[in-house]
């Protein structure tokens, strides 16, 4: 990645394999289990010649009214690596505390984002299991195409629908079915394979877990009601 900065503070924690920065200083080695710590402003690079997976928080650019962030700032002047897998004994009561700051602040940063931006994840959610209602659940794919990692795809999913994305699917797959059911006089085993199980069976399995009927009763029951 090319030179760049940020207008806020920002860890990086090495989860897994190796990522290099140089802040103008040469290259340095943020290896697994190890925190990069980098102020805002600072012009730096990245590269990572084995691939790294990383958790990073990029604080708010503006104080905050309980001073939290202008501690960290005033703890972190210029860009250091710490080694958080095993750090000295003198260091650990320090390094918790960071760590209870950061995920105070990330969580005041959710709270507060997640009314503005609910809307519109919820939307993109739905389209995307939306998009795979006749296929089999494929948490990876739908995750990569809302351009998440699998556990963000995951809580994001928890935080609005109360389920996770399996769960989501399965409940959208169903209700569309159970409508097509009502809108069609097509047999059950055609049903099946229009959603894509693999016979009526399953289909009937997977409808009742939900709506606690089987798909011909559900049409039954809807014609008794109309007539």
């Amino acid at each position: 990645m090319d030179w760049h900065s940020h207008p806020y503070l920002q860890f990086i924690q090495v989860m897994e394999g190796k990522l290099e920065v140089d802040w103008g200083q040469g290259w340095q080695s943020v290896k697994s289990d190890q925190l990069h710590i980098l102020p805002p402003g600072y012009q730096h690079r990245l590269r990572s010649s084995t691939g790294h997976k990383q958790f990073g928080i990029n604080f708010h650019s503006k104080h905050d009214e309980r001073g939290l962030l202008k501690r960290l700032l005033e703890q972190f002047t210029e860009p250091c690596i710490i080694d958080n897998s095993n750090p000295p004994l003198d260091r650990i009561y320090h390094i918790d505390k960071l760590v209870q700051l950061a995920a105070i602040d990330l969580y005041c940063s959710l709270i507060a984002s997640s009314k503005e931006h609910e809307p519109n994840q919820r939307d993109m959610f739905l389209a995307v299991v939306r998009r795979h209602l006749k296929e089999p659940s494929d948490v990876e794919l739908w995750a990569s195409e809302l351009a998440m990692s699998r556990a963000s795809a995951q809580r994001h999913c928890h935080r609005i629908f109360n389920c996770g994305l399996a769960e989501l699917h399965f409940e959208q797959r169903m209700r569309h079915c159970a409508d097509y059911l009502l809108a069609n006089t097509d047999s059950i085993e055609s049903v099946a394979d229009e959603y894509g199980f693999a016979d009526s069976t399953c289909l009937g399995r997977s409808f009742k877990r939900l709506f606690k009927m089987t798909p011909t009763q559900w049409r039954k029951r809807a014609r008794q009601r109309s007539a």
